[in-house]
């Protein structure tokens, strides 16, 4: 991996440890919600990443009184983090934690329970969220068992594994190992979708496609005002355009894995470079989010499945609305130079 500080791997196991709620202060972005030992002492390990890059930050104490009064949960319990139904988050965050899984030979780990706590985005009903619905089932974690915490509690024997993704810091190695499962599983339970899908995207000369993730239909984030002209420019470079909203989970995987080029605004949806194959390539374009389009959380995606980022600057003007209109002819003119450069077209 590139030259990040990793986080390190460490697997703690409390008796009569303390949950506390999750509650937001939007004045100061701060959130509070952790994992405490039975003397009321906090666990470090328990929290999200606390740095100066992230705009909201853990705010726990040290230290707690003991609530005996809390609802008690038996037997074997390990905390995964925060749970939310962001897709980027999710993604990186929500699954950081599933690595202790991986090294227990008992079924589904031996656990009885699955702990989340909730996170600033919604947590939906893990059914209802493919990403989680098949991730989870990937590592064994049983929705019937799995736990979001909205009120204190205290647990007979809670594991805490650390964080191998910590947002805008770093990230371990072996984060990787977590995606390649998840393909992997993906592919064994839905062979008709990846076979299906692997004929489509394959070209006659060998080559796997080049996509453009679209953003214009989606009901969230969407920074381009003119994008329809921005896909014209991809489209005539080779590129298939994606819009992952209406693509199940399974088949969003199987596209970024077979994939030789992806490329899309910064943020959540080059996330899934985490997918890719060593030495494939990555194009992110700035927004008036991050001009520039380099974004750490993207270094460590990208460095993860050993991809290459090239980056296309936001030039242009904005709108009215607050909207980015991209300069068409800057965009075409950076995308052949990157593709003539470093990618192999068909």
């Amino acid at each position: 991996m590139k030259n990040f500080e990793q986080p390190k791997k460490i697997i703690s196991t409390f008796e009569n440890a303390i949950a506390t709620s999750f509650v937001i202060n939007s004045s100061n972005f701060t959130f509070k919600g952790a994992i405490y030992d039975k003397y009321g002492s906090i666990c470090l390990d328990s929290q999200r990443t606390k740095t100066g890059n992230n705009e909201w930050m853990p705010n726990d104490p040290t230290q707690i009184s003991i609530d005996f009064n809390a609802k008690f949960v038996s037997g074997k319990s390990i905390y995964l983090g925060n749970y939310t139904g962001h897709f980027g988050h999710f993604l990186l965050e929500s699954l950081s934690r599933v690595w202790a899984l991986r090294q227990i030979n008992a079924p589904f780990g031996g656990y009885d329970n699955f702990i989340f706590h909730p996170f600033l985005h919604k947590s939906p009903a893990i059914k209802k969220f493919l990403p989680a619905k098949i991730s989870f089932d990937c590592f064994g974690i049983q929705q019937d068992k799995t736990i979001i915490i909205n009120e204190p509690l205290r647990f007979e024997s809670l594991t805490v594994p650390s964080s191998l993704f910590h947002i805008n810091q770093n990230a371990h190695p072996d984060m990787a190992f977590i995606y390649k499962d998840i393909y992997e599983y993906c592919k064994s339970t839905k062979p008709s979708t990846f076979n299906r899908l692997f004929n489509l995207l394959r070209h006659e000369n060998g080559n796997f496609d080049h996509l453009y993730l679209s953003r214009r239909k989606t009901k969230g984030y969407r920074p381009m005002a003119n994008e329809k002209d921005v896909e014209r420019i991809f489209l005539s470079s080779g590129f298939r355009i994606i819009h992952p909203e209406k693509c199940s989970f399974e088949q969003l995987v199987c596209m970024f894995q077979k994939s030789c080029v992806i490329a899309g605004i910064e943020g959540s949806g080059l996330h899934n470079s985490v997918f890719m194959r060593p030495h494939q390539h990555v194009i992110s374009i700035g927004t008036l989010r991050e001009p520039s389009g380099n974004i750490l959380n993207q270094q460590l995606c990208d460095a993860l499945s050993n991809v290459q980022t090239h980056h296309i600057p936001f030039l242009g003007v904005t709108n009215y609305r607050g909207k980015a209109i991209y300069d068409i002819k800057n965009l075409a003119t950076k995308l052949t130079h990157i593709l003539k450069a470093n990618i192999q077209t068909f």
